[in-house]
């Protein structure tokens, strides 16, 4: 991995992968790391929506609504296999006057130049029945991912990839320096799964690391006038019922709302949004979230929801950008979802603040033009290299009680830079999501098929698979702990076990 590249982007969620994407085609020579995997951070826990903004109209976010409908409608047009429009359906209970609720939806749409279908007002529609004291509701066109938001991530960074990039998923930084004026920076990288070390050289850095960005950034000597709060978004996936077909917006009883939007063989409801000031409280989701999501779903759902119904839990970690000197809000609310981004003065840095699936083409192009201002392209087009740089067809296999076949395991190890269980069932597939306890099944049926995949992913290595295993197990335990008070063996190998969860 030693080399010198143009620009080495520090952080592979949406921020860094897009990023990646819009240099490497205007012809830079791009590194993408990552300590984790391929949006395996904030970029793994949406609702599935790209949304257009609309709930910051509430907050006269004019600019923000303006930039993110131009980049959902960007997306839908340009990226069909990713991004598709779908009917959503606001139901209110209470909350404005209906004179508001129109006039919003009427200025959003005429925002959004009317690419999207015009709302209406129903008086009756299919899911009036199954929810509780449901009166009109309005019907809006958004639109949502077609497989879930982590594959967008990949597929951002493997597009970039055959452009030329260069994508390392696993790798951390373990030392940033200058290496003199107007030289650059020298990067200390470490291979989190061999050990490995290398040294490269950057022009440029850009830091797209999400809720770690004033982490690297002070690690570099770089101060930002602007820094995170953090925002955990916990929803929660259960069997969806036949009726549930489109997204839906309910209002919650705090005065925001919640959407339950139809995933596959699941329904996605959420999510919270809790502020705190520290990343290490903010990733640990607690039982008040579990207990706050039922509560408020069983408010409108007619066939109430128990936790033992809950498929899976999905914790997220919003990064959102105040001023250096701000103080963390009350209520969530009072924060704007804007991204923000800091050219630093004398370094050739880029910091990146915030940032949402749905405006990924916009932060991406104004981070090109921001490194365009310090460091020029070496090249007018893509690497030569990205013309050889074929698709290997997909091959595909089963899942126990998944109807839609799912990538193998081996081809993603081999294609996809996927090194782990968790890479393979969270983000390579949805299995994770899609089959109770991550994908061991209820009563721990399916461990035999996720030792195999185990194995796959690790070509045969069977100490590498049995230690994966573990790790995975232990990884699910700590949700099914929360979801079932109940603590679960810590041994994966014990076939006897498994029979007894």
């Amino acid at each position: 991995m030693d080399g010198t590249f143009d620009v080495v982007i520090v952080g592979a969620g949406i921020n860094g992968a897009a990023v990646c994407h819009a240099l490497t085609s205007a012809g830079y020579r791009v590194l993408l790391v990552d300590q984790g995997d391929f949006g395996g951070g904030t970029s793994q826990a949406s609702t599935m929506l790209i949304w257009g903004g609309l709930l910051y109209l509430k907050n006269l976010e004019l600019a923000t609504v303006l930039a993110l409908t131009r980049d959902r409608d960007r997306l839908v047009a340009e990226h069909a296999a990713s991004v598709q429009a779908r009917p959503l359906l606001y139901v209110p209970s209470g909350g404005p006057p209906r004179v508001v609720v129109e006039s919003a939806l009427a200025a959003y749409w005429v925002m959004g130049a009317g690419k999207r279908a015009r709302p209406r007002r129903l008086d009756g529609y299919d899911e009036q029945t199954h929810l509780v004291a449901a009166g009109a509701a309005y019907a809006i066109e958004e639109a949502a991912l077609v497989t879930s938001d982590a594959r967008f991530v990949l597929e951002w960074a493997l597009a970039a990839e055959r452009l030329g990039a260069d994508i390392r998923n696993h790798v951390r930084v373990d030392a940033i320096d200058s290496a003199g004026p107007k030289a650059g920076w020298r990067l200390r990288l470490c291979d989190g799964l061999t050990g490995v070390t290398s040294e490269v050289r950057a022009r440029m850095v850009v830091n797209a690391a999400g809720c770690s960005t004033d982490a690297v950034n002070d690690r570099a000597g770089i101060t930002s006038p602007w820094r995170h709060l953090f925002s955990r978004g916990v929803s929660l996936a259960f069997p969806r019922p036949a009726w549930h077909t489109r997204h839906l917006v309910l209002d919650s009883a705090d005065g925001d709302v919640m959407t339950l939007a139809p995933w596959g063989p699941v329904s996605l409801w959420g999510s919270t949004d809790t502020v705190h000031a520290e990343l290490a409280v903010a990733q640990r989701p607690a039982e008040v979230d579990v207990t706050r999501l039922l509560t408020e779903l069983n408010r409108h759902l007619r066939a109430p929801l128990a936790r033992r119904d809950v498929i899976s839990l999905r914790t997220g970690v919003r990064p959102v950008a105040v001023r250096r000197d701000a103080t963390a809000p009350n209520a969530s609310q009072a924060l704007t979802r804007h991204h923000r981004l800091h050219l630093d003065g004398s370094e050739p840095w880029v910091s990146v603040y915030g940032g949402k699936l749905s405006g990924c083409l916009g932060l991406a192009a104004e981070v090109r033009d921001l490194v365009a201002q310090r460091v020029s392209p070496r090249h007018r087009a893509p690497l030569p290299r990205a013309a050889g740089h074929d698709v290997a067809p997909r091959v595909t296999t089963t899942f126990p009680t998944l109807a839609e076949p799912v990538v193998s395991a081996a081809w993603a190890a081999a294609h996809e830079h996927c090194a782990s269980l968790d890479d393979y069932l969270r983000r390579r597939t949805n299995i994770a999501q899609w089959v109770p306890r991550g994908g061991f099944g209820a009563d721990g049926e399916h461990a035999d098929a996720l030792e195999r995949i185990a194995l796959e992913i690790h070509d045969g290595d069977t100490g590498l698979a049995e230690r994966d295993l573990a790790r995975y197990w232990h990884q699910v335990s700590v949700t099914e702990d929360l979801l079932t008070h109940t603590h679960l063996p810590d041994a994966p190998r014990a076939s006897a076990q498994w029979r007894r969860l």
